[in-house]
């Protein structure tokens, strides 16, 4: 859904394709889901709540996804998948893209919405007109649940995500370069054969005396600098700390109840128990019909009185149901799939349907229970009615203890006797610039303050993964060559591995110098001549996966380059000598007559660059509450 989309009416048909995907939360019969779960929300962001809902939707769209892509064996790679992670993280991140194109005050008219409703060609007739707003209607409602409704909203909340990436993106600049540097890697292609002269099989002297060694060092310090790096000290109010002093009331919890009660209201539901029988589209029509056959025999022992519960777990194709006896606990209307649907809610409560076919294959379903329209009662809510109020108040506490903390500790030396005063752990660490921080969960809101602070001042508060830190300033390091003692193993390990690499550069350009064929090297080092197969620029090459691939472009590509050509290139591990064998040179006219779709490609690539770039920022300057427990169940 983040995707980039070039403007309104381009990407109108793709979110078309993403809404069609939204109807695929009618699929997912194969979710443990439990519309009753005690928490209520999947991710807040700066306290807007993502809801169960939506989170569960977003996962069967993935886990429907991600079934197409393996066929039959998607079973033993869900696990692996990470389906609640995915979707919690498809949601927030375009919870945050939305926010932050309101913050740029962008916004989709009314009419721009009309506009690309009717431009879209799936809703036009056979002369390109619009269909009509009853048709209209008729289609959409007829096959995504919230129908117009919420067709509507997605799609304006996906134009609105456009408008955005136009504007976060109106500084890229393409040119000719970048463009056929781009065709050149598709187009131009070179192959070798070659040999590898490895330093493994060299014998180098690897002993370095002290003054070979400095020598070395002081002729190359700028491969043995340090990044600036600073000392901090901090503490950090944690949410633990505070949730023993929150209390919820009764009359709180029923309170927020009543203001909420539209959360917790429900439509018709019913639960239901089933036993899949899976088929394929590669089957035949005698295989589904066997198929079929055995899902009747079934349902003749469930009537006949076999138990459902023991018959699920042993003979059921969906392993999650499965486990619990066929139950998918309750689901509303438009949850499942139509004829799942339609046979759940046309069978009486305590009865079994008839063999039922689906695109998963047949299933045998018999009906548990059944609930009203209406709200849910809050006793069964009330956990988690107090428990979001306990972490609401929490956290307004979190953030009040820290700017008690900041406003009474303005330097260094007074949030250290105030730590010491009031029993608070102060944490020392040594942080270098453009090092990962750690043992600091979630701290993106300290890198700020990092590098910008003067010694001996302390930072605002700011949201840490577990509460709120306050840091302060002990020492400041600027970048520096490290001391020659420290340096000392790794100016050892460059010295011998320059020494390997010249050897194996001697022996491999003597062999071309005296005009040896590859065979007479690889036999006089007892190798073997390889074949690269055909490489392009920019490709690793084989057998020297490490070497930078603008080393060896000026020696296999280009216009000069021809079949027949010789030559030696090092790599980190020795040197290759080769003789080019293939050669398809880059073709000026073609590009030419590419450069439109070259320039789209880049630009959607650069602009999906800087798309995860202000992602990864607005994630930094966010506070994010995960419902932990949610996704590690669809997770797993």
């Amino acid at each position: 859904m983040l995707n980039v989309m070039r403007d309104n009416l381009r990407h109108l048909k793709f979110v078309l394709y993403v809404v069609a995907a939204a109807m695929i939360l009618s699929l997912g019969l194969f979710f443990d889901i439990n519309p009753t779960s005690s928490t209520r929300w999947a991710a807040k962001i700066d306290g807007k709540e993502i809801s169960i809902q939506e989170y569960e939707q977003a996962a069967r769209r993935i886990d429907r996804r991600f079934g197409q892509m393996f066929g039959e064996n998607y079973d033993q790679f869900r696990g692996q998948i990470q389906i609640g992670t995915r979707a919690v993280n498809e949601l927030v991140n375009r919870e945050l893209l939305i926010a932050d194109a309101a913050r740029l005050g962008l916004e989709v008219s009314p009419q721009e919405l009309a506009d690309a409703i009717r431009s879209e060609p799936n809703l036009q007739d056979a002369s390109g007109v619009f269909v009509g707003r009853e048709e209209y209607e008729r289609r959409i409602n007829g096959q995504i649940p919230g129908g117009t409704t919420s067709f509507e909203a997605l799609l304006a909340e996906d134009m609105l995500v456009a408008k955005w990436l136009d504007v976060v993106s109106t500084s890229i600049a393409i040119d000719e370069i970048d463009m056929e540097n781009l065709h050149r890697r598709r187009t131009e292609k070179t192959k070798v054969n070659y040999v590898l002269v490895s330093s493994d099989n060299l014998d180098v002297d690897t002993d370095v005396s002290d003054e070979e060694a400095r020598a070395w060092y002081d002729a190359h310090l700028d491969d043995y600098q340090r990044d600036e790096s600073r000392r901090i000290e901090y503490v950090v109010v944690t949410r633990e700390s505070i949730l023993d002093q929150v209390q919820i009331s009764e009359a709180d919890a029923r309170a927020s109840y009543q203001e909420n009660l539209a959360e917790f209201s429900h439509p018709d539901r019913r639960r239901a128990r089933h036993i899949l029988l899976r088929t394929a589209e590669s089957e035949n029509d005698e295989d589904i019909a066997l198929v079929e056959q055995t899902a009747n025999g079934i349902l003749q022992q469930l009537q006949d009185g076999a138990n459902f519960d023991e018959m699920a777990r042993a003979t059921s194709q969906d392993p999650v149901s499965a486990a619990q006896g066929g139950d998918l606990g309750f689901f509303g209307r438009g949850d499942m799939v139509p004829e799942f649907d339609e046979a759940a809610f046309n069978t009486p409560v305590g009865q079994l349907s008839e063999v039922i076919q689906t695109q998963f294959g047949f299933h045998i379903l018999e009906v548990l229970e059944e609930q009203a329209a209406g709200p849910t009662p809050f006793e069964e809510v009330r956990a988690a009615i107090e428990l979001r109020l306990q972490s609401s108040r929490a956290q307004e506490l979190v953030a009040q203890e820290a700017e008690r903390i900041a406003s009474n500790a303005r330097t260094l030396e007074e949030l250290r006797a105030l730590a010491e005063r009031e029993s608070i752990d102060l944490v020392s660490q040594f942080i270098e610039k453009n090092t990962p921080l750690s043992g600091i969960a979630g701290a993106a809101g300290f890198r700020d303050s990092l590098f910008t602070l003067d010694v001996g001042s302390v930072s605002a508060p700011a949201a840490v993964g577990d509460g709120m830190g306050i840091l302060a300033i002990v020492e400041s390091m600027p970048p520096q060559v490290a001391p020659f003692e420290e340096s000392r193993e790794k100016v050892t390990t460059d010295i011998v591995t320059l020494r390997f690499r010249e050897a194996a550069t001697t022996i491999a350009q003597g062999a071309m110098d005296s005009g040896k064929s590859l065979a007479d090297l690889a036999d006089q080092i007892s190798s073997d001549v390889r074949d690269s197969g055909d490489l392009a620029p920019g490709q690793p090459f084989p057998d020297a996966p490490l070497l930078a691939a603008s080393e060896i472009e000026f020696v296999l590509f280009g216009d000069a380059i021809y079949i027949g050509d010789r030559g030696v290139f090092e790599t980190p591990g020795g040197a290759v000598a080769y003789e080019v064998t293939g050669r398809e040179p880059w073709d000026e006219f073609a590009f030419d007559d590419a450069k439109i779709s070259l320039q789209d490609e880049i630009r959607s690539q650069r602009q999906q660059v800087i798309q995860q770039t202000m992602l990864d920022s607005l994630r930094e300057s966010s506070t994010i509450e995960l419902n932990e427990a949610e996704i590690k169940r669809l997770d797993g």
